[in-house]
């Protein structure tokens, strides 16, 4: 996929462009013809995903949640 296909999608879709960060941080992930392979995508979302999972787990131990409510609570 090429980036300029995803602006299209989302045009399409009513959202904005990309901002001017978004678009570099893509570029970064790009192969040798420009293009976002479907599998680094994948992996990336993945990793921002457990990110956020793992953020609001802590948030919760933190917060005196004991360790079975925080690891259920964090994963819905």
């Amino acid at each position: 996929m090429e980036i300029r296909e995803l602006d299209d999608a989302r045009t399409y879709l009513g959202l904005p462009p990309l901002s001017d960060k978004d678009h570099d941080s893509l570029v970064a992930l790009c192969n040798e013809d420009e293009e976002l392979e479907f599998d680094v995508i994948v992996n990336n979302a993945t990793i921002i995903k457990l990110k956020s999972i793992v953020k609001e787990y802590q948030d919760k131990r933190e917060q005196g949640h004991s360790l079975g409510e925080s690891i259920r609570s964090s994963l819905k």
